[in-house]
């Protein structure tokens, strides 16, 4: 499960996978979280072997404190990611009452956020899926700008009050002609709405800007590619993951023999500053057909962290031998500085640490 994501009707849920996360915990288990712990580990599909920048998606709900009296802080980073999804979930049709039950179940985890074409429900959808663990979901705010094909959310970040980042989710249709009129739509929307720009663009484009992202390599079509580009000047957005590698031939959709680099992450110039881990991971989900494109965001505004004071093992205390050495060490620098009339004091104890450092 990734903070927020972006697709086809996609709850990809995961337990955490990393140290760091687990090792943060403050929170004490009780029987429901127990209970809903499980229903994750049901729900999750055993990674696939990894491959060459393409390793299976490490998302994962982290162990905060998730007190809602309390203010949440804002971590350092975000994962973002986004993965079109079809399957049971995409061919049912996802009704009020399907999203309550879902969030229900994890309602610990997970607040989604979705937005289904009224005309074809079962076949068409964005939504987002939020870790309420990570970000203050409840200070979001959501905007649909076209039933179930772009849905625009406003996320608190960096910490002031107006310090929101922007991320607009998107599914545009397949059909050429359908596809070039919407992105021509969403920008007279845009111009006729006054809305902010978004700085992330994400999502299922069902079309590429450069024949490279195809396989067999072709050119989409001419209306479309222009539509779409004239909607990211618009932005004033980038490909994130081609502007990170320029020369990578890598695809997120394949069906057969065809292979297309459809789902992209854009973003603006100052939100680009700030991303980092742009990849292509291998789906966990079984009845998905796209893998999962993702970026992490740093947050400017916080500090910056170095490597740490190294420090000797603990266990090396117990090492008998190593502290006779110590020792030894000790008594050698005490008969050197008897035997000087005016020793310098810092000089030799800064000796003895950087002896003991070199020992350990």
């Amino acid at each position: 499960m990734f903070p927020l994501g972006v697709g086809r009707w996609q709850p990809v849920l995961r337990r955490p996978l990393n140290a760091e996360q687990t090792e943060n915990s403050d929170d004490t288990s009780s029987p429901e979280d127990e209970l809903e712990d499980e229903a994750f580990l049901r729900a999750e599909r055993a990674p696939l072997e990894s491959q060459p920048q393409r390793t299976p998606f490490p998302g994962g709900p982290s162990n905060t404190n998730n007190n809602t009296h309390q203010k949440k802080k804002l971590k350092g980073s975000i994962t973002i990611a986004s993965q079109n999804m079809r399957g049971a979930l995409q061919e049912t049709h996802i009704d009020d009452r399907i999203l309550n039950s879902i969030e229900q179940l994890f309602d610990r985890h997970l607040h989604i956020i979705n937005s289904n074409d009224p005309e074809r429900p079962a076949s068409k959808g964005v939504a987002f899926i939020i870790n309420k663990r990570l970000l203050r979901w409840q200070e979001m705010e959501t905007t649909e700008i076209i039933p179930g094909g772009a849905l625009l959310l406003k996320v608190p970040w960096r910490g002031g009050e107006n310090d929101n980042i922007t991320i607009l989710g998107i599914y545009a249709p397949n059909p050429p002609t359908e596809n070039a009129a919407f992105w021509e739509d969403l920008k007279k929307h845009w111009q006729r709405k006054r809305l902010t720009h978004p700085d992330i663009m994400l999502g299922d484009f069902n079309v590429v800007e450069d024949s490279a992202d195809r396989h067999p390599p072709h050119e989409d079509a001419a209306q479309s590619v222009e539509n779409l580009q004239t909607l990211k000047s618009f932005f004033h957005v980038q490909d994130g993951w081609r502007r990170t590698y320029p020369d990578q031939l890598e695809y997120t959709y394949m069906q057969g023999t065809s292979h297309s680099r459809i789902d992209r992450i854009y973003t603006r110039e100052k939100t680009y500053k700030y991303s980092c881990n742009w990849q292509i991971h291998l789906t966990p989900m079984r009845n998905a057909d796209h893998d999962i494109i993702s970026m992490q965001l740093l947050n400017p505004t916080s500090p910056k962290q170095g490597r740490g004071r190294w420090a000797i093992p603990p266990f090396m205390l117990d090492n008998e031998l190593f502290i006779n050495k110590i020792a030894n060490l000790g008594l050698e620098m005490q008969t050197r500085i008897e035997g000087i009339a005016n020793p310098d004091i810092q000089r030799e104890y800064k000796k003895l640490k950087d002896d003991i450092l070199k020992l350990a």
